[in-house]
């Protein structure tokens, strides 16, 4: 016998654990309800693993971060002309590598061009400051980058929850802690910049995702640093959520042969200083994604035929209108003329706060049932979504330089040569 099914759980239970808002809508269509109460019977027995502690990151603020003016003058009025000439290239040096989606690099190079200077760093992080950057928050994101691309690539401490070979979920969470944490992985039949473009024109998303009725792109830093906004519909009893989002694109290629966009949320209420949240956020319930989140891509080859000639460098080739998009060059890594693609392997973690106790089982039944419609939506997209004249395609023409040094990049990196920069 089939009828709606409503779960009458607190409003927490499912709408925290919304990755992208679909979950709760999908819980409300017609199923068989007697195959409901058997798959959360069935969820709600989960193999054993010892309890891990959750995230311990310290969460991002925005009040207290910035260094006062004063320091900042003291900083560079103790340093000789050679040592502030020295200060203001090593700033320059660290601006040009974070804008091209090297922030691990740039505060890597940053310590040992110091050190070979003899200036210290908070003769650049004066510098930097002058530029509205905040080396400290810098060099933490960048640690959590490194702590995020970690998560994605170890399972160990995770409980498998589904393994179908195409969708790949796991969670943890330490008794007493409000903190959940999800993976999911996946091999998508698209190049990297599909994907990558999904997640950089935030303020789409609401056009694709009929479950997100608001995605609003609040500030941005570079091309590869973003603070966003969404909110997520989700049925009766449950409230309509929303969230804050600081990401920030990282290319590890060359050392972790990954590309990361690690992102947290704000701890504040409000929106950092300056920006103004869109109209009805006063009236939603706010989650939270804690500091270690990550999203990792990896570009993958589709298999060449035996004869084939190597490849040619790709890149994303787009017409000023954003009419045609496409991968240039042929074989192993676009695919072009064998009717096969470049793919990429995805995983993400999130590390989600909730404001109470949320039942396993319960928690359970979300990813059993209804993660696999994350999955197929981010399927449907990557079909029908990218036809030219559609707005993603338009983007990436408008955004073309980004995709085109993401794709480089990959092509040099499958081609096993991954040394620019």
């Amino acid at each position: 016998m089939s009828g709606q099914v409503v779960l009458s759980e607190s409003a927490d239970l499912l709408a925290d654990l919304a990755l992208n808002g679909q979950g709760a809508k999908a819980a409300a269509v017609e199923v068989d309800t007697a195959e409901v109460e058997a798959a959360v019977l069935n969820a709600s027995v989960l193999p054993s693993s010892e309890q891990q502690d959750a995230t311990t990151s310290t969460a991002l603020t925005w009040s207290s971060e910035q260094q006062p003016e004063a320091a900042t003058a003291k900083a560079e009025q103790q340093l000789t002309p050679e040592q502030d000439a020295a200060a203001a290239e090593c700033a320059d040096n660290f601006v040009e590598l974070y804008e091209q989606a090297f922030l691990s690099r740039a505060v890597q190079q940053l310590a040992a061009a110091c050190s070979a200077a003899g200036i210290p760093e908070s003769a650049v992080a004066a510098k930097l400051h002058t530029r509205g950057m905040n080396l400290q928050q810098l060099q933490a994101r960048a640690a959590e980058v490194q702590n995020g691309i970690a998560e994605c690539a170890s399972d160990e401490g995770w409980r498998l929850v589904q393994d179908d070979g195409k969708l790949r979920l796991l969670y943890r969470h330490a008794a007493g802690s409000t903190v959940h944490c999800f993976k999911g992985s996946c091999l998508l039949p698209a190049p990297i910049y599909q994907p990558l473009s999904m997640a950089k024109e935030f303020d789409l998303v609401s056009s694709w995702n009929s479950y997100i009725t608001n995605s609003s792109i609040l500030r941005t830093y570079c091309d590869v640093d973003m603070l966003v906004y969404a909110s997520v519909w989700l049925p009766w009893p449950f409230a309509e959520r929303d969230v804050l989002i600081s990401a920030v694109a990282d290319d590890q290629l060359r050392e972790k042969g990954v590309v990361a966009i690690s992102f947290a949320s704000p701890r504040d209420a409000d929106a950092p200083p300056g920006d103004e949240l869109p109209a009805g956020a006063d009236k939603r319930v706010h989650i939270h994604f804690m500091p270690g989140s990550c999203m990792t891509m990896v570009p993958v080859a589709a298999a060449a035929p035996a004869a084939a000639a190597p490849a040619a460098p790709a890149a994303v080739i787009v017409a000023a209108d954003g009419s045609t998009v496409q991968a240039a060059g042929a074989g192993a890594v676009a695919g072009a003329g064998d009717g096969e693609q470049q793919q990429t392997q995805v995983c993400v973690v999130a590390n989600i706060e909730t404001e109470s106790h949320v039942p396993e089982a319960i928690i359970s039944f979300v990813l059993k049932v209804f993660a696999p419609f994350f999955y197929s939506t981010v399927l449907k997209v990557l079909a029908s979504a990218f036809k030219p004249g559609d707005p993603l395609p338009q983007r990436i023409a408008g955004h073309h330089e980004l995709y085109d040094m993401i794709m480089k990049r990959c092509a040099d990196f499958l081609a096993g040569h991954p040394d620019y920069a």
